[in-house]
């Protein structure tokens, strides 16, 4: 449903706005030609000025540099010529341009935004000795128009998914939790117990259903307590756990731990720094400090999760990481900034693994692929959202007024964690939970999905889409901002293709088929598009996320299985996951310098077909083995 709302909307927004920049090109359009026609005239009155000594116009010397200069300082201005009475061309200088897409699409002169030209005389005394030919680009109008669809349309989508998770707190807050609270009393009472009582919130009838429910339930323990059979029986408070409580506070901290993901190397390069740090790893060592302190605290979070409550852990990390965003937008060297986003990644491990923990905890029978792909879809729609709109700030008004932002974000995280987690420091009551198994998985299968599966996925995703991929496109001359929004499309698969692999892991696909079409479709983009052009990179990025989409909650969920009476395996899963991260981006760094840089896509390829063969050996092995034990 959200992929559906978000792809309307975003497609009447792009409308929309195509609609009324045309029309706004059209308004200033003589704002532009006027414009033209003052350039033409400096360059005719310059090149008046050197007539006039008596030099004919066929004899003129430097004029191309000259014309080169112009059209360098105006981008609006394509081509300049100059011509002399006889028809000759004196000189002409034009900047190399693709073709506008749409005059490519005829459509340019219809919309009314292609090229023109204007022509004015030159003059040598009273005789007119020839004529310069200004024309305009195309591309100065259509770059315009592009970015800013682009922008919108992105823009658009991060509204979107903002406007859904706030509306399903709302929805859960009237709706769903009173209707649940409601539902799980009452059959408590239809049972004959009648030891619990609820909140009364909610719609109208669901808070005049409670006071009922709660009025049969006092009545009962004031029978009791008259009649002395049992003093202490008073009904208690029941606490209903819900997926919906962790979902606003996990995607507002995944949105502000990552508000500077499109421009964190930028700002820790241009900070001050020793002579002897080459701005590169100036710019790479936040990320690999944010991997390295997460790859250490990932054993351990878990057990303070199990100790305090997701609530106390998850408000002790949003706290912290506001400060660490404040101090961040203040540091003045990039050793501050390596320590703010140190701090940021200790504060990161202890929210999501709360909200992680809270979340697998209420995991029962086939709902584990439901709550694992709910869980990915927040990370991923928190990182794409604090990126997206982390950018603009940054673009409009800097970027420590970016970095405040996130720790604004930070301490609503904070609070929706408050307000959203407080059921679950009380006794939950989940009538629906699935009863635990004695039995152990195999550590075959958990060994051969975390070489053949989790290895080969992190290490694509932190060397191929978070590292190379933004080299590569830069060395394409993509600007920031295209390379900002290719990178985009990675992370808007995940949220888009993420209900698709629920319904594939549940049905008679299953996980273990759901995965291995994903890490196909990844490995095959990888080996088929490379990266060589722009739109070859777009493509692998796309196929990379949409394959990963596949991937990521399905995995989520295949670990947590496998740690069923093994809760050590878990903690294997996410150090491996950050350690493995960390690891690709050093090796990488190393290959850049070195001849081989040109095969790391085909390198990531190979290693996704390896753990492939490895993951389908293990299953196939552990399968035979359960078959022969029967």
């Amino acid at each position: 449903m959200t992929a559906i709302l978000t792809a309307v909307i975003a497609l009447w927004m792009f409308l929309f706005s195509f609609v009324a920049l045309v029309s706004l090109d059209r308004a200033v359009s003589p704002e532009i030609q006027q414009r033209t026609l003052l350039i033409g005239n400096v360059v005719r009155d310059n090149l008046q000025q050197t007539l006039s000594v008596g030099i004919p116009i066929d004899m003129l010397g430097g004029i191309e540099a000259y014309l080169e200069e112009i059209i360098d300082e105006f981008a609006e201005i394509r081509r300049i010529t100059v011509i002399s009475s006889k028809g000759a061309v004196v000189a002409d200088f034009q900047r190399a341009e693709k073709p506008a897409i749409l005059d490519q699409l005829e459509v340019g002169k219809w919309l009314g935004i292609s090229s023109s030209e204007l022509n004015l005389p030159v003059l040598a005394g009273n005789e007119v000795v020839g004529h310069i030919r200004l024309v305009t680009s195309a591309q100065f109008v259509e770059t315009r128009l592009r970015s800013v669809l682009l922008d919108a349309s992105v823009l658009t989508m991060a509204v979107v998914l903002i406007g859904v998770e706030f509306a399903l707190v709302v929805a859960s807050a009237l709706i769903w939790r009173p209707l649940r609270s409601v539902v799980a009393v009452a059959r408590e009472q239809e049972r004959g117990s009648f030891v619990h009582v609820l909140t009364p919130s909610g719609l109208p009838i669901f808070r005049f259903l409670a006071l009922r429910l709660n009025g049969q339930a006092q009545h009962v323990a004031d029978r009791i307590k008259a009649s002395g059979v049992g003093v202490s029986a008073f009904p208690r408070l029941i606490s209903i756990l819900d997926l919906a409580d962790m979902r606003l506070a996990l995607f507002a901290f995944a949105a502000a731990t990552e508000v500077t993901a499109s421009f964190l190397p930028v700002y820790a390069r241009g900070a001050t720094r020793p002579d002897w740090l080459d701005p590169g790893v100036a710019a790479a060592a936040p990320s690999a400090v944010y991997l390295a302190v997460l790859s250490i605290l990932a054993p351990f979070v878990s057990r303070l999760v199990l100790r305090f409550g997701p609530r106390k852990v998850f408000i002790f990390a949003s706290i912290p990481a506001a400060l660490a965003l404040l101090g961040m937008a203040a540091a003045d060297s990039v050793a501050s900034v390596i320590f703010c986003r140190g701090v940021i990644a200790f504060c990161y491990a202890f929210a999501t693994i709360a909200c992680q923990d809270y979340a697998l905890a209420l995991r029962a029978g086939q709902d584990g692929a439901k709550t694992s792909a709910i869980i990915m879809a927040m990370v991923f729609g928190g990182t794409f959202c604090g990126a997206t709109i982390g950018g603009i700030f940054a673009d409009r008004y800097g970027y420590e007024a970016a970095i405040m932002l996130g720790a604004a974000l930070a301490l609503f995280a904070g609070l929706a964690g408050y307000r959203g987690l407080r059921s679950a420091d009380a006794r939950p009551f989940r009538p629906d939970a699935a009863a635990p198994s004695a039995a152990v998985p195999s550590p075959m299968m958990f060994y051969g999905f975390l070489f053949g599966i989790v290895v080969p996925m992190n290490l694509v995703t932190a060397v191929g889409i978070w590292y190379l991929a933004p080299l590569r496109l830069a060395a394409l001359d993509a600007s920031p901002a295209e390379t900002a929004r290719v990178i985009m499309l990675f992370y808007l698969c995940q949220l888009l293709l993420g209900p698709v692999a629920v319904r594939m892991a549940e049905s008679r696909f299953g996980l273990k088929m759901t995965m291995i079409l994903g890490a196909f479709v990844a490995g095959t983009s990888l080996t088929l598009f490379g990266g060589e052009t722009f739109w070859l990179m777009t493509a692998t990025v796309a196929g990379v996320g949409a394959g990963f989409a596949l991937l990521r909650g399905p995995a989520l969920e295949f670990a947590a299985q496998q740690s069923t009476n093994a809760p050590g395996r878990m903690a294997v899963y996410r150090v491996a996951e950050r350690a493995v991260a960390l690891a690709g981006l050093l090796t990488a760094a190393a290959a850049l310098g070195s001849d081989a840089s040109g095969h790391i896509i085909d390198a990531l390829s190979l290693i996704v077909f390896l753990g492939l063969l490895i993951f389908s050996s293990a299953s196939a092995i552990s399968h035979w083995k359960r078959r022969h034990k029967k």
